[in-house]
């Protein structure tokens, strides 16, 4: 918990060491805390601070915490994982404000995927996870990159084909149709027994849209975001105003209910004092919980103006600040390697 505000937030920790066995490893967490510090939009997490000690094994981001799930876990608590069409209408609106704003950044999220959007208890949702997002060069109006990251599920065809430069833009709005596909029929578009089986079936573009499940308006819109040449593919900011997006649904009564998520504060200390055994005199205090004690290793070395790393939202530059954290590990993201040493508390 944030002391000042009050507020509970997420932290990301990151293993210095395992940073070390992964080539361009430091790097990555560089520009995910850089990408992350570039963006201010009500559908994207936050990062409200970063802690990097010289003397600590491990790297915090402190980061904005939906109180409730993701796309994904709602999915898996959905009959047959299908959400009513107006509820993932309301998702994919506020999925593409997001994603458009990314993009006028000159910066794409290439990771684009149920499981990588938080929800809130009252609907709203949060792009996170920007560990393979990439920088555009400012100067390439069509937004190319030649670097291939992200799950296989939601690869774009050009890049099932093996092309060797694509235009970044037009992979997250792939990824996005992708995901209206998933949340309205609780499968993916394309399958395979293995990555290549998979990759050949999204490079031949066949896949069935259920008239009972998606709509002729909605036909349109997947058919816009999932065509297969990245020329013709729409841009996310050219479908803010689409007739299936504009179209009113009366089936509110058949949301699912996003769970709360409940955070447990003792945990949460607890792990966020547990560092290496290098940091030099370590004194143990008791915090007691519902009766009980526990003790928790602290280092007597608290963080000043040099070692705290303030980004400018919330709190002065250079003061420390403290939180309590939901913990939760972070699943290995696959194509980006340096996310199997994190843990997300």
């Amino acid at each position: 918990m944030d002391t000042t505000t009050l507020r509970i937030v997420a932290c990301k920790i990151v293993e210095k060491r395992f940073l070390r066995k992964i080539r361009g490893g430091l790097e990555n967490v560089r520009r995910e805390i850089a990408i992350m510090r570039m963006l201010d939009h009500p559908n994207i997490v936050h990062l409200l601070d970063v802690i990097d000690r010289d003397d600590s094994s491990k790297l915090y981001l402190f980061m904005e915490l939906s109180n409730g799930c993701t796309v994904q876990e709602l999915m898996e608590r959905a009959p047959q994982k299908r959400l009513p069409p107006g509820q993932a209408q309301s998702f994919l609106a506020q999925l593409i404000d997001g994603l458009a704003y990314i993009h006028s950044r000159n910066i794409v999220h290439r990771d684009i995927k149920p499981s990588n959007l938080m929800l809130a208890t009252d609907g709203m949702l949060k792009i996170a996870d920007f560990g393979v997002a990439e920088f555009l060069d400012k100067f390439d109006a069509e937004g190319r990159i030649t670097r291939t990251v992200g799950s296989p599920a939601f690869q774009a065809p050009e890049i099932a084909r093996g092309n060797g430069v694509f235009l970044g833009r037009k992979v997250d709005a792939w990824a996005a149709g992708v995901t209206l596909y998933m949340m309205l029929t609780g499968e993916a578009p394309f399958k395979g027994a293995n990555q290549f089986e998979l990759f050949r079936n999204i490079s031949e573009g066949v896949f069935h849209m259920p008239p009972d499940l998606i709509d002729e308006e909605c036909q349109d819109l997947l058919r816009s975001l999932m065509e297969q040449d990245p020329e013709r593919r729409a841009a996310v900011d050219d479908l803010r105003d689409h007739a299936w997006l504009r179209k009113r649904y009366n089936d509110e009564s058949q949301w699912i209910p996003i769970p709360r998520r409940h955070p447990k504060i003792l945990d949460m200390v607890s792990r966020l004092y547990e560092d290496d055994q290098e940091t030099a005199g370590q004194s143990t205090s008791p915090i007691e919980s519902d009766g009980e004690k526990s003790s928790v290793q602290i280092p007597e070395k608290t963080l000043d103006s040099s070692t705290h790393q303030d980004i400018g939202r919330g709190s002065s530059a250079g003061e420390p600040r403290s939180c309590a954290v939901l913990p939760n590990e972070v699943k290995p993201n696959e194509g980006n390697g340096w996310h199997k040493g994190c843990t997300l508390m």
